[in-house]
């Protein structure tokens, strides 16, 4: 097998990318209908089965490079400190979170305007900016039509439901739509969950406790140390991981399930999680994150395409795609966006499968490719920015229309996944490693 050096730009795509390469690689799509991964199937009880090893702790499973990542996120208390410390840290937030109102969506809301603590506290109401939106009595009554006849419905109405998912799910429905968009009502099997709680045990447990507190830390449901939210999310990780030893756990599942927490009851959020990460995610957090460097090495090529010389700029200052994307797609963009744009990206994966986290992530850089030319000339100043996003350009409705004008397709995902799958990336590494691969003799 021949594997030469990793050159984005020239690995063959499909027709539908490669005539339009450089600056050209955007086009309205808002009536796409193009091939997506929608499906409410849910995965077979022994579909895990090929998973990988199961890992020894949480950091001797990931790539030195995509580690630095994961200890990222979120950007809260080092699970290293001293308890003693981390608890009147806790009691020092507590006292001033007792002076702060909850927004919204539950997010204790600074009133200092220079606080980002959460994508959600600087931007959340940008979100409701003065656009036209369509009624959401409307939208709920369209979304209560499919559900009361899922399963005849589904298959007719696909582009409807991408249409529907892309303008933004009701919240109302919100949590009836993803598990029957997921098929995890069809996976849940009764007493399962409650015998996972009662019966599991493993070494990954400590390891949870320790990331416990790091997930949603502003968020009033998860604040309280010991309280409920905390003992609802603890209980859905280590069921999951008592459920799946092959892939166990892994830093950044705890803010998929706490997301899916704020929105439905333990056990429809375990069986939610299961369907996400074997539907969506499969294979993206078993030892060493192949499939999420696999993506990382798509992601780049698809720049290449879209954004010729933003791409070139950024592999001159040795920023690739793994070194950001790790914090977008392992925590589905849940540390990154505003959280209004964060649900609607949410509701896209549910409705369209995995393409609108390329999408969103390759619009990212789009909207802040001025930036990211003109005033990021270094690899930190990169790196700062990327990870510490401008709210500005994040807002919903601008951020999903910025998506739908980058012109792939899902089959042209599945093609360059496989093209790549061919040449053996190694097990360590970033994706810029690649390019060191020399032809064999």
């Amino acid at each position: 097998m021949s594997t030469g050096p990793f050159r984005p730009e020239l690995i063959p795509l499909p027709r539908s990318l490669s005539s339009d390469g450089g600056e050209n690689g955007m086009h309205d799509e808002a009536s796409d209908t193009s091939d997506d991964d929608l499906s409410s199937v849910a995965p077979s009880a022994d579909a895990h089965s090929d998973r990988g090893t199961p890992m020894d702790d949480a950091s001797s499973r990931v790539p030195t490079e995509v580690g630095a990542q994961l200890h990222a996120i979120p950007p809260v208390v080092n699970s290293a400190q001293e308890p003693s410390a981390m608890s009147l840290l806790r009691q020092e937030t507590v006292v001033r979170r007792q002076k702060m109102a909850v927004d919204e969506y539950g997010f204790y809301r600074d009133p200092s305007p220079t606080n980002h603590s959460h994508p959600s506290s600087a931007a959340i109401g940008m979100a409701q900016s003065g656009k036209q939106k369509v009624s959401v009595g409307s939208k709920e009554q369209q979304w209560l039509d499919l559900l009361s006849h899922w399963d005849k419905q589904f298959a007719k109405k696909r582009s409807k439901i991408k249409k529907l998912g892309r303008s933004g799910i009701p919240e109302s429905l919100r949590a009836k739509a993803w598990t029957a968009l997921a098929g995890s009502d069809k996976l849940k099997e009764p007493g399962i969950y409650e015998r996972l709680l009662a019966e599991g045990n493993s070494p990954l447990f400590e390891v949870i406790e320790r990331d416990i507190s790091r997930c949603f830390p502003e968020h009033s449901m998860f604040a309280e140390e010991g309280g409920e939210g905390q003992t609802n999310l603890r209980n859905v990780l280590r069921a999951y991981a008592v459920y799946n030893p092959e892939i166990g756990y892994c830093q950044g599942m705890g803010m998929l399930a706490g997301m899916m927490l704020m929105h439905m009851p333990p056990e429809e959020s375990f069986w939610l999680l299961v369907s996400t990460l074997e539907k969506h995610l499969k294979n993206f957090f078993t030892p060493v994150l192949l499939q999420l460097r696999m993506d990382a090495a798509v992601f780049e090529v698809l720049l290449h395409k879209t954004s010729k010389r933003l791409a070139v700029h950024l592999d001159k200052q040795e920023v690739p795609p793994l070194m950001y994307i790790t914090q977008w797609f392992l925590t589905l963009y849940t540390t990154t966006l505003p959280w209004d744009t964060v649900l609607r990206v949410w509701d896209m994966l549910y409705c369209e499968g995995v393409k609108p986290l390329f999408r969103i992530g390759l619009a990212i850089l789009r909207v802040n490719r001025d930036t990211l030319l003109k005033q990021c000339p270094t690899n930190a100043e990169i790196l700062s920015l990327l990870l510490h996003l401008p709210r500005d350009k994040l807002e919903a409705d601008h951020l999903v229309e910025a998506s739908l004008r980058v012109k792939i397709r899902r089959a042209d995902i599945d093609h360059l996944r496989k093209r790549i799958s061919l040449m053996e990336i190694p097990e360590r590494g970033t994706v810029s490693l690649l390019r060191k691969q020399r032809s064999p003799h």
